[in-house]
């Protein structure tokens, strides 16, 4: 067996994608969501996949290799979502071989470092390099659709349920569409959420992301609307392949949050997404550990919370630490307990 490096264009991704067991598909692995991330989130970098195959299954890395310093330093990342590796290989011995090959390449490269963050119902945590570093950051929300849907909304908690009825009474309504019509008034949906919520400059993505996502996931997305007197007033975009969906981006008008149209959408996104055979909404976490948005995710799946993972490898000890040397010359705080430490220096 031999480990092959393959850009997001390439075929063998495709093709190796769908050699996987469908229990390892996810949109997050997909070429498409590379090649989409590729031409807009990451157009100064290289977004990569690591394939191993092997007469006992297939193993796939999607990571983003990155320059940054003036081309100093390397590093790799996962793309934009959830990590870490897709993989049918029941084998120790492999998923071991393979991981000494990723490192062989990476320090061929000059890597130094890498982080991810892994697939909560994958529990690709488990499959790591054995000299990861891994880090728990609390709960993360995932919704299983295999139950009834009335068994899955007699489970919503009380405060759901009331704004639920609230946004009937106010006449609250929504519509869902696979194309682009409304994404202007998604947009500003977005935008103006990411700037209440001081959100870094990162996640202020552009239309054009949007369209690559039409270009290269033509049946893996889902817009969502909501809507009171002809205005769209709270939205979210659903990426999905098979059996996971996930709550990608949205937000709400901050004038129509007492109206429970967020409450409401989220219920509508169900029952669609149980109508389309999909068998894990996966909704997320929170910033911190037990916050409100992880509560509120909560209470529409009060026994779906799953711990969350991070993690990654230093691959170079001596430039890793020559990098925390540089800061310190420099004046430039960090967190050392972070494995990329210095990710405000990488230019996107």
């Amino acid at each position: 067996m031999t480990l092959k490096i393959v850009n997001s264009d390439d075929p063998e991704w495709a093709f190796n994608y769908e050699q996987l067991n469908k229990s390892q598909h996810d949109v997050f692995f997909h070429p498409g969501f590379a090649q989409t991330c590729q031409n807009s989130l990451y157009k100064r970098h290289l977004v990569k996949c690591a394939i191993w195959n092997c007469k006992k299954g297939t193993i796939l890395y999607p990571f983003v290799q990155r320059n940054f310093l003036k081309s100093s330093c390397v590093d790799i990342t996962g793309l934009y979502g959830r990590g870490g590796i897709a993989q049918d290989v029941d084998d120790n011995d492999e998923l071991n071989a393979f991981h000494a090959a990723f490192r062989k390449y990476c320090l061929e490269v000059g890597v130094i470092c890498s982080f991810d963050r892994f697939h909560p119902k994958l529990k690709n945590h488990l499959s790591v390099d054995k000299s990861s570093k891994l880090y728990n950051i609390g709960d993360f929300v995932v919704l299983n659709l295999k139950e009834s849907i009335d068994q899955i909304e007699s489970q919503y908690k009380h405060n759901h349920r009331k704004s639920i009825k609230k946004a009937e009474r106010k006449n609250v309504t929504f519509f869902y569409e696979e194309n682009l019509n409304h994404i202007d008034d998604f947009l500003t949906i977005y935008k103006r959420t990411l700037k209440r919520n001081n959100a870094n400059n990162f996640y202020y993505f552009e239309a054009k992301f949007f369209q690559e996502i039409k270009k290269n996931l033509s049946d893996k997305f889902v817009f969502y609307y909501a809507v009171v007197d002809n205005k769209i007033i709270s939205c979210e975009l659903v990426l999905l392949d098979i059996l996971y969906a996930h709550s990608f981006l949205g937000g709400t008008l901050i004038d129509f949050m007492p109206y429970g149209a967020n409450v409401f959408l989220k219920r509508e996104i169900i029952r669609d997404l149980k109508k389309r055979n999909v068998l894990y909404y996966l909704l997320g976490g929170g910033v911190n550990k037990n916050d409100g948005i992880y509560k509120y995710k909560l209470c529409f799946a009060p026994s779906g919370s799953h711990t969350s993972y991070i993690g990654g490898v230093i691959y170079d000890e001596k430039p890793y630490n020559d990098l925390k040397k540089y800061m310190d010359s420099q004046n430039i705080s960090y967190d050392s307990n972070r494995i990329q430490f210095y990710d405000y220096l990488v230019d996107f």
